[in-house]
């Protein structure tokens, strides 16, 4: 009874679909994504020009093969791809460096479509590893020795000049960064300033144009009653720039969002929904249940 569990909701028919039991470890971090486990992993002879990587974006995409997978970080430092179709773990992924808990994670898949797993630990290091092979790429620690309490991958971020994806690091402070995938240093793009506590939950907002990278993300954080907005600075600038703070009636507990609105759920139980375009004024609850 003291074992953590995953379970896997239908949500049309509000049915559990399929569960995990975690023998050992306890479950501190979690996000879904897409993955083909029978997908082979782009060998060294693949490498392309920067005008094929540009070319080959289009085909990053997942395959008609991905399924929605679970990847769960651990308390004991590793991860597990978890797939509900199949009802079983498909990888897990351990080193030796990685021994504390996982805080935050989060994935991204390149021009060539291979997979990486970022997670972020309470060692206050940033690792990424290869979900096809399950294999441990790189780590490194970040600056201010504070664990992250949320970490976002922006939608593509990726810089082709240098093939550096663009990440929110986030505890009771914002940084957005940029580092290639085996991190041998962590480049601050700008910085956010505006939570008293650690940030909880952080969303990039998906633009209305696919294709195009996210401009604005959203974060909540614990004790806080509000949804903060925020803008990525325009080249040349380092701050960032709080947009809105959209009130809610008691402590922000979960956030999603799409590119015309917010949701949020409050302590209270209250659903929140917001007009996703940032006011100019003080927001207002378009709708509540």
């Amino acid at each position: 009874v003291d074992k953590h569990r995953l379970r896997i909701f239908d949500s049309a028919s509000g049915q559990s679909v399929s569960e995990h039991v975690l023998d050992t470890a306890r479950a501190t971090a979690l996000s879904w994504t897409r993955f083909d486990a029978s997908a082979q992993k782009p060998t060294a002879d693949q490498t392309k020009s920067k005008k094929k990587r540009k070319s080959d974006a289009a085909q990053a995409a997942p395959t008609a093969a991905a399924e929605a997978v679970v990847v769960l970080g651990l308390s004991d430092g590793s991860l597990l791809i978890y797939s509900p179709a199949h009802g079983r773990v498909l990888r897990t992924l351990t080193h030796p460096t990685s021994t504390a808990a996982i805080t935050a994670l989060d994935a991204s898949r390149d021009a060539l479509g291979a997979l990486t797993i970022w997670s972020a630990g309470a060692d206050s290091e940033i690792r990424t590893w290869d979900a096809q092979t399950g294999a441990h790429r790189a780590n490194h620690k970040t600056e201010d020795r504070i664990a992250p309490s949320a970490l976002r991958v922006r939608p593509g971020g990726c810089d082709d000049e240098s093939a550096s994806e663009h990440i929110l690091l986030a505890h009771h402070r914002l940084r957005l960064i940029s580092t290639p995938i085996d991190l041998p240093k962590l480049k601050d793009v700008a910085s956010f300033t505006g939570h008293a506590s650690n940030i909880t939950t952080a969303l990039w907002q998906p633009p209305a144009s696919s294709g195009s990278t996210p401009k604005h993300f959203a974060t909540i954080a614990e004790a806080d009653r509000h949804v903060q907005v925020w803008a990525v600075p325009e080249t040349g600038s380092t701050e960032g720039t709080l947009v809105s703070s959209l009130p809610l009636d008691s402590d922000a507990r979960s956030l999603t969002c799409s590119p015309s609105q917010y949701v949020a759920v409050s302590s209270s139980g209250r659903v929140s929904v917001f007009d996703g375009k940032p006011p100019k004024k003080k927001a207002k609850i378009a709708v509540s249940a």
